[in-house]
């Protein structure tokens, strides 16, 4: 998956890294149509638990400020990787050039910024003084920046862009662009719509993991966080022509659910439990109830952990009441995503269940697991504790 996509782990995302874009008004059920150019991903071969996993379906650049550094800016290194469709984009392809004609062996990247002051111009290339740093003191280096600069001017090549340059400073270059391209550009975006202004990306699908929301437990702000971070970075993906997979890996599997379908069958069996599909906050309650049994009983642990081995064996009764716990949940989890207008795939523990078996068989055959008093297990240099793949009664680590 990683070889051949782009993978975001929202939940790593700083504020900093958000791209700007309208507010969403929590109040409407959906976001302006302008906003709704997303592109629907395909979805993917479902395990033998799919109908347990529906698609959620629901729907439907920055720039750096003029300092006169001279100093790289973060958007200037991104730019590296992504070839611009802009104006902006434009004017770095043409001082590219420039730069490689005037200067071939430094491998300057164009430093373009926005100028500060709209007399002097509208960008400014602040490449010259790095430069005139790096060869100050090599035999022929020119004797200022501002030598730099007049070379690097002196190299652009022919272009309807730009308009006139003028010097500022030690070396800046102040770009005054061609006002009937301008026009020309804005005329075009108002006929074919304003996508197509958008960064042009090298990456053709990205695949974003975000939200993932435990089941039987209530969302927290966190859960929320990496839910509207996700979002922006899909939206901009997809304003970018990118195929994003909007990937929701939600805890629906493992021990906690052998303590849950083991404690609501036992309360079932004396009388207490209750009929039919439970909500989200019974099953809270009912988390927190096998939780501390799980924590106090011995008898119980031992009872909640082959629950879990039955069900990772497709025990018929265990999917059936795990099923309905992951419907309760499921149910509180789409009104928030609804009411974000938030398009997610769910994709959830449970999916990989199938190919554990597989995964088991293939690291024995290879030598990198071994049987240790019954159980599966990987040994590490230095580690005295194994990993434990598949435990003595069958079940997964």
């Amino acid at each position: 998956m990683l070889r051949s996509s782009l993978r975001v782990s929202c939940d790593r995302f700083s504020s900093n890294s958000l791209v700007n874009r309208p507010a969403v008004d929590l109040r409407a059920s959906r976001v302006p149509s302008y906003l709704s150019v997303r592109k629907s991903s395909p979805l993917l071969p479902a395990s033998q638990f799919a109908s347990s996993h529906p698609s959620r379906r629901f729907s439907d650049r920055s720039s750096t400020s003029c300092s006169g550094t001279g100093g790289q800016s973060v958007k200037g290194a991104m730019d590296k990787g992504l070839v611009q469709d802009s104006l902006r984009g434009e004017i770095i392809e043409i001082f590219k050039t420039a730069l490689n004609t005037a200067y071939p062996d430094a491998g300057e990247f164009p430093v373009i910024a926005p100028c500060g002051q709209v007399k002097f111009g509208n960008y400014q290339c602040n490449n010259a003084m790095g430069l005139h740093g790096k060869m100050k003191g090599k035999e022929g280096a020119p004797k200022a920046p501002r030598d730099v600069a007049m070379a690097i001017v002196a190299a652009i090549p022919s272009n309807e862009i730009i308009e006139n340059t003028s010097l500022a400073g030690p070396g800046f270059i102040n770009i005054k662009l061609n006002q009937a391209y301008v026009a020309n550009k804005v005329t075009q975006m108002m006929r074919t719509s304003i996508s197509t202004w958008a960064p042009k990306l090298s990456r053709k699908r990205a695949i974003v993991d975000f939200s993932s929301p435990n089941v039987a437990k209530e969302m927290h702000v966190g859960h929320l966080r990496s839910t509207i971070i996700g979002d922006t970075i899909s939206r901009s993906l997809e304003f970018c022509s990118v195929d994003v997979l909007r990937l929701n890996h939600i805890g629906d599997w493992g021990t906690q659910f052998g303590m849950l379908i083991q404690h609501m069958a036992e309360q079932r069996e004396r009388g207490e439990g209750k009929d039919g599909d439970e909500d989200v906050s019974d099953l809270m309650t009912l988390y927190r109830t096998s939780k501390q049994r799980f924590d106090e009983e011995e008898d119980f642990k031992t009872r909640a952990r082959e629950a879990v081995t039955l069900l990772q064996s497709e025990d018929k009764q265990s999917l059936e009441r795990w099923s309905k716990i992951c419907a309760a949940s499921r149910k509180e989890f789409e009104a928030i995503y609804e009411r974000l207008d938030v398009t997610l795939q769910e994709r959830g523990e449970s999916f990989y269940n199938p190919m554990l078996k597989e995964v088991v068989d293939d690291l024995k055959e290879k030598g990198v697991a071994e049987i240790s008093e019954g159980a599966t297990c990987i040994f590490v240099d230095g580690v005295k504790v194994p990993l434990i793949v598949q435990k003595s009664d069958g079940g997964y680590g």
